[in-house]
């Protein structure tokens, strides 16, 4: 089982790990590898400690005026040889340890998001000892690419719409105002126009969500639907609805309960987004690695050329939950060595972005990249003697549900099966579909396959007939979420990563 990012620790994966092992009742060996660069492997750090400054929401921040001394640290460490981190070269490692460590065994290969991307790449290399590949929250290999994650998110926002639009409740108790005619969607984008649009003091809504003249109120509501009460988070999410239709009606009733539920008591819900949280040091078993996530994200799982970042983020303002990866174009532009490089004003903006703002104009530039191999950009085909089981969330906000598509109808080859959660979010093979789903249906799919031998018609997909919808009648776990939030530690929400973009001039 090979865990995401790129970056991400596999020690988050082990709790689905267990999961998997006692459905197949013990009678399977269940494994995982660290990818290189990692904490448990050999993690990608340089020695200068200020790289990582403490005080960021949710752990360490890296110190954009530090990356080019780190890199040139970490050079020296390895020589040069970025390559030696890439996606391949983390292939051969999982086909060197299966036909070390399970000769003469059937061996099956899973991977979640960043994940699927080092299995699709382990397909090349077709290791005959690998009789089955499953793929969760696919990374496809000629779509997938980390320079539209924000604005890609459309896809999914607009079948959340109209899964709201389709559902009774939904569209009558949360839309009772919009037009008839009128989709959801569109309502929650002009909602979005209107606090826009509003001057400070005309709009209590727009007020509690900002009243810096610079930032826009939808940025700052579009950053909480994307963080503290996320789209993608299935106990969160049916709740997305009745907050906009309060945030459109904005009575008196509706500004109180939405000042409770965004804990802004005191402060806008964007000072909420932002304020640093406690020091953390890095954790360098359980942490994501900075430097190997990005390393490989830009040296293969970019767009190239670059695409401009003032065209991204246009992308993103035309979707009602887009996010602005401003963090990701700027560690771009620094690894790219290039000043010239079209995400380089993305380093600029970021450096506004950070509690004390500072001016990252003359940043040093550092290329840190491998050259991308013969097999980048080319769908694997299906090694001969094995299957694929291809496994996908229609509501995945992070790999959509068109990639998976993409990447399943273009693997050459008949042994494959496509497995589609209508209500599944990102990784649906071991996540619930639902706040309600207690199903553990993805896993029991995955099961199924290991036990039928990849066997794609014998492959058990029944439990999908057992996931409950959504429920979007969500007035009774707002106030429970509220009560929450109130008597939670300190009666505010988990700090998270800093990121809002500001109004053009």
């Amino acid at each position: 089982m090979l865990q995401g990012g790129p970056g991400a620790s596999s020690v988050n994966l082990e709790n689905s790990m267990t999961e998997l092992y006692m459905r197949l009742n013990g009678t399977t060996s269940v494994y995982t590898m660290d990818h290189r660069g990692t904490g448990r492997s050999a993690l990608l750090k340089c020695e200068a400690a200020e790289a990582f400054s403490a005080g960021s929401p949710g752990g360490a921040e890296v110190d954009m005026r530090e990356v080019a001394n780190c890199v040139k640290d970490v050079l020296y460490q390895i020589e040069g040889q970025t390559a030696a981190f890439s996606v391949t070269s983390a292939a051969k490692d999982i086909e060197f340890l299966v036909n070390g460590l399970n000769q003469d065994e059937d061996v099956f290969v899973y991977g979640a998001s960043y994940g699927t991307y080092l299995t699709e790449r382990l397909m090349h290399l077709a290791p005959s000892i690998v009789k089955g590949y499953i793929l969760d929250g696919v990374l496809a290999e000629e779509k997938g690419n980390f320079a539209h994650f924000g604005s890609i998110r459309e896809e999914p926002a607009q079948y959340f719409g109209q899964l709201c639009d389709q559902d009774k409740v939904c569209r009558s108790k949360y839309g009772s105002d919009v037009p008839v005619d009128q989709a959801m969607y569109d309502a929650w984008f002009e909602t979005y126009e209107t606090l826009d649009a509003a001057a400070i003091g005309d709009n209590a809504c727009a007020d509690l969500l900002t009243t810096r003249e610079d930032i826009m109120p939808s940025w700052v509501l579009g950053t909480y639907f994307s963080t503290l009460f996320s789209i993608g988070d299935v106990s969160k999410r049916a709740g997305i609805p009745a907050v906009l239709q309060m945030v459109r009606r904005c009575n008196d009733a509706d500004v109180v309960t939405l000042r409770a539920l965004t804990a802004a008591q005191g402060m806008t819900l964007f000072d909420v987004l932002t304020q640093a949280g406690p020091l953390q040091p890095f954790d360098e078993v359980n942490g994501i690695s900075f430097l190997l996530m990005h390393l490989i994200k830009h040296s293969e799982l970019w767009l190239y050329p670059t695409p401009k970042w003032e065209v991204e983020t246009a992308l993103v303002e035309q979707s009602v939950f887009g996010t602005f990866y401003t963090v990701d174009y700027a560690w771009h532009c620094v690894l790219s060595g290039n000043a010239s490089d079209p995400s380089c004003p993305a380093l600029l903006e970021l450096g506004q972005q950070r509690t004390v703002p500072v001016n990252y104009s003359s940043v040093e530039l550092t290329k840190f990249s491998y050259e991308r191999d013969e097999y980048f950009g080319k769908t694997a085909a299906i090694p001969k003697d094995t299957s694929v089981m291809v496994m996908s969330g229609k509501l995945d906000f992070q790999t959509v549900h068109s990639w998976a598509v993409d990447q399943y109808e273009k693997m050459q080859g008949d042994n494959k099966l496509l497995v589609e959660f209508e209500y599944g979010p990102h990784c649906s093979g071991i996540a619930p579909s639902t706040a309600g789903d207690t199903t553990g249906c993805g896993v029991r799919i995955i099961a199924s396959f290991v036990k039928q031998m990849g066997d794609i018609d014998l492959t058990d997909l029944s439990c999908l007939d057992e996931l409950p919808a959504i429920n979007f009648d969500v007035d009774e776990d707002l106030k429970q979420y509220i009560a929450s939030l109130q008597t939670g530690p300190q009666g505010k929400h988990k700090q998270l990563k800093k990121k809002h973009h500001v109004k053009s001039a």
